[in-house]
């Protein structure tokens, strides 16, 4: 992403109360957790529609990606994958959040996940979507006290 990009994500993350700056800093926003919860389980299917299209070679992502693959299941579906030239799966076509996801995904597994698991939460069904939520809000707020 660009500049100009992240900062005017951040911007309205900040409007839309994702993030806060913490009193007596003009700098350095930090997530609202319960927000970002809400957002995240209630709101991001809607915001992030997913597209889905045939059978294309890509990277796997939602309950196809490496590590979600066992805790998760296809229902007997094929994959899901993000169209990507230098893909090595074949599977149903998803559209990723960003054009350049899945680059970003293939140079950090980490984050690879976590575009994984908002995919999860794209296209699950209820149950798989609370799966996703508990998975990723353990990934993003490991030291939150549950």
């Amino acid at each position: 992403m660009s500049a100009s990009e992240t900062n005017a994500a951040v911007k309205r993350s900040l409007r839309a109360g994702l993030l806060r700056v913490p009193v007596l800093q003009e700098r350095n926003p930090q997530p609202v957790r319960k927000c970002i919860d809400e957002f995240l389980c209630h709101g991001l299917k809607y915001v992030f529609v997913p597209e889905q299209g045939g059978m294309v070679r890509g990277m796997p992502t939602a309950f196809a990606a490496p590590g979600l693959d066992l805790a998760l299941s296809q229902d007997g579906q094929p994959p899901y994958v993000w169209p990507w030239e230098e893909g090595t799966v074949r599977g149903l076509a998803l559209s990723p959040l960003h054009p350049n996801a899945p680059k970003a995904a293939h140079e950090d597994i980490d984050f690879h996940r976590i575009l994984a698991l908002v995919d999860c939460l794209r296209t699950a069904s209820p149950r798989g979507a609370g799966v996703a939520t508990m998975m990723l809000e353990m990934t993003l707020f490991p030291d939150a006290g549950r």
